[in-house]
């Protein structure tokens, strides 16, 4: 194969070309081949964890969503309007249906204390409200608890 001659007219020298650059069998189509699929498994990877950062935050605003809820329980209570101790209340939450049903301990304990001789009797404890809201990604029950002694 005779080489072909190329003359580089503005830097005034010659340049010898050969003739198997026209037979080139792809080697930069491999390679761009390649480079899109290695773009498109990170691709891949940034939308699966994507996803997986708005689940978490999904999850952890429905359990935001349900500590606020129980706060507010807490807080009327006793106040003529909500007695947590007679009715079992339940939280309404997105994507739970008819509602979650609340726990509610601490109703039947009412502690006798005798403070410098002197019986103090007819008060309650603080109540704890807690709720089960399903499994985490372990296996373990997703429980959350408010109230309660300090």
């Amino acid at each position: 194969m005779k080489p072909s001659i190329f003359i580089n007219r503005a830097a005034g020298r010659k340049n010898i070309v050969s003739r198997s650059r026209d037979f080139q069998r792809g080697d930069f189509l491999v390679e761009a081949i390649i480079g899109l699929a290695l773009m498109a498994v990170v691709g891949i990877g940034v939308i699966h964890m994507n996803g997986r950062i708005s689940a978490s935050k999904h999850e952890t605003s429905i359990q935001d969503l349900a500590i606020t809820q129980m706060r507010d329980l807490l807080q009327k209570n006793g106040s003529g309007t909500t007695d947590l101790c007679s009715t079992a209340p339940t939280l309404t939450l997105p994507g739970y249906g008819d509602g979650v049903l609340v726990t509610v301990d601490g109703c039947d304990h009412v502690p006798s204390v005798t403070i410098g001789g002197v019986a103090v009797s007819g008060y309650k404890e603080p109540l704890v409200l807690s709720i089960t809201l399903g499994k985490d990604s372990a296996g373990e029950d997703i429980k959350l608890t408010v109230g309660g002694a300090l």
